[in-house]
């Protein structure tokens, strides 16, 4: 509730732009040839930094290399703009903190606009929750259209139930 309030505040005061990423176009870049999440990422960050126009931008950086990182990023803007990026920035950066929240109550949102749409209670979505899992084995021939088949938890499904059972030799 406390990350709703402040993402309520810094609606009326930040000027943002949030891109929603569909689970294909994740599932493309992770298994495409040429991108991977990272790049994902900044072709994403790059459109809102030629939107926004900032000065200057604050940017937690996903990937271990943040010089190329941040290279890959002033190669691709429209205009000019101080580009500070490094790890863990939402937790050193008061505006990289904001992003975090905003990110992360519209994630929420959208699992919950999810979740009435199909109207199963799958909880939280991440991969560490047992009642995601169970709506995973359950689930996942109905609704592929909201579950990344790139996702580490979706492939291991699939393969165990490749897998032969003992008493289906």
């Amino acid at each position: 509730m406390q990350r709703e309030n402040i993402f309520k505040e810094l609606k009326k005061i930040v000027k943002f732009k949030i891109i929603k990423i569909s689970p294909k176009e994740i599932d493309d870049a992770v298994e495409s040839e040429e991108s991977n999440l990272n790049w994902l990422e900044a072709d994403n960050t790059i459109k809102i930094l030629n939107e926004l126009k900032p000065n200057k931008a604050y940017i937690d950086c996903p990937s271990n290399n943040i010089q190329a990182y941040k290279d890959y990023l002033q190669k691709k803007l429209k205009q000019d703009i101080e580009l500070h990026v490094g790890h863990k920035m939402d937790s050193i950066n008061l505006v990289c903190s904001a992003a975090s929240v905003i990110a992360k109550v519209t994630r929420d949102q959208e699992i919950e606009n999810i979740k009435k749409k199909i109207k199963i209670d799958f909880n939280s979505g991440y991969p560490s929750d047992s009642k995601t899992q169970e709506f995973l084995k359950k689930h996942h021939k109905y609704y592929p259209g909201i579950i990344r088949k790139s996702w580490l938890s979706y492939k291991k499904l699939l393969d165990n139930k490749k897998q032969k059972k003992i008493g289906e030799f």
